[in-house]
């Protein structure tokens, strides 16, 4: 068993901030930064070497340029990793690379400067669906920067699913926020999202994104203009309309706010579910224990240097716990750890250490933030909360 993550994959060029100057980027200035972070960005690396460090197998699919760009993106993939996770990545001929340039001062959001490259002309015949084994978790990241993948309301994003399905995997799903300047003529994200979601076992997407897809002008309430606060109970009707929509276990990851997972009743009628696992073999986790639950985790205490693929982070921890067949308390515990660890470091991946680095951790009493969204009718555990 093994866990593949495929989808976009680029370069990361982060500048060091060391002072509080965001306020003065305006035509003509200059500000002075420290250093230059290059890094490899996109859900495939970022997951991917995420679950290389918390020490699971995977396997890497996504798409560079025959590029100076490429080659370093495979470079950094190898150093980080080992050589063998740039097997199966795919390089494209008189094709320039995907970068990003990530300008994430400190205690502000992030702003991207990106160049997709050849993501944009992904399509499901790139993955060599050999590969995916029964009972593989094969996780796919950042279909709204992949032009090809959501044409047609996500015709290809579906066919690609139904495949790997067919393969006997767990899928997994992880969004970006969409540029709607760049957006396919005719998209309509509710319509992908009806379309896709019942082809996907665990879909993780952020609030912002998620609400922006469903209805946009509640997003920009919340998000934009500020109008109406972040709560339990709007999260929990986002996770009830994407459940009814098909997909049976959702995490939405809340940034600042936390993590939180609720999962279908009777979850054996919606999960992917090989031979063994129909005979009674349990491969990845607890069906009973899974169904039914509605858990919420504040985050974690941290030092920030920088937030670029924390949620990429968070992704890793999840999939790694599920891989395992852990509970799905620790499985929200250990994303929300993995991602705050990985705020501390610049890059995505460098603040991430090994399961059993993380667990010491964990053990050692690591302060949440007070910064929790429970509320009445939730009950309070050790460091996370349950819907009573």
């Amino acid at each position: 068993m093994s866990i593949i993550v495929a989808g976009h994959l680029c370069l990361d060029m982060i500048p060091g901030w060391e002072k509080d100057n965001f306020d003065n980027l305006k035509p003509g200035s200059t500000l002075e930064v420290e250093g230059l972070n290059m890094a490899t960005g996109g859900a495939v690396a970022n997951t991917g070497l995420a679950l290389h460090r918390l020490g699971l197998p995977v396997r890497m699919i996504g798409k560079i340029g025959d590029d100076h760009t490429g080659k370093l993106i495979e470079k950094i993939i190898a150093e980080k990793g080992r050589e063998e996770l740039t097997g199966d990545l795919l390089v494209e001929p008189d094709e320039e690379s995907s970068y990003t340039v990530v300008l994430s001062p400190p205690d502000t959001d992030r702003i991207f400067l990106h160049y997709s490259g050849p993501n944009e002309n992904f399509v499901p015949e790139d993955i060599d669906y050999e590969l995916i084994e029964p009972d593989d978790i094969f996780h796919f990241g950042y279909p709204p920067l992949m032009t090809e993948m959501i044409k047609s309301n996500g015709k290809k994003l579906h066919q690609m699913y139904s495949r790997a399905k067919k393969r006997g995997a767990i899928t997994s799903l992880d969004m970006a926020m969409p540029d709607p300047r760049a957006e396919p003529s005719g998209l309509d994200w509710n319509s992908l999202l009806k379309r896709v979601l019942p082809e996907v076992d665990i879909f993780l997407p952020g609030l912002d994104e998620i609400l922006y897809m469903l209805d946009e002008s509640e997003y920009r309430e919340v998000f934009e203009k500020e109008t109406k606060d972040i709560s339990l109970d709007i999260v929990s009707e986002i996770a009830r309309k994407l459940q009814e929509l098909g997909c049976p276990i959702v995490a939405l990851k809340l940034g600042e706010l936390g993590i939180y997972l609720k999962t279908a009743p009777r979850l054996e009628e919606r999960l992917t579910l090989s031979p063994n696992q129909k005979e009674g073999e349990q491969i990845h986790i607890d069906i009973s224990e899974w169904s039914d639950r509605e858990l919420y985790i504040p985050p974690f205490s941290v030092d920030m240097a920088g937030t670029t693929g924390a949620g990429d982070a968070a992704v890793a921890g999840f999939l790694a716990r599920f891989h395992q067949g852990s509970s799905p308390q620790k499985a929200l515990i250990t994303a929300a750890a993995v991602g705050a660890c990985s705020v501390e470091a610049l890059d995505a991946t460098g603040g991430v250490p090994s399961l059993e680095k993380l667990e010491e951790r964990l053990a050692g009493g690591w302060p949440l933030e007070d910064m929790g969204l429970a509320e009445k009718g939730w009950y309070e555990h050790r460091n996370w909360y349950s819907r009573v």
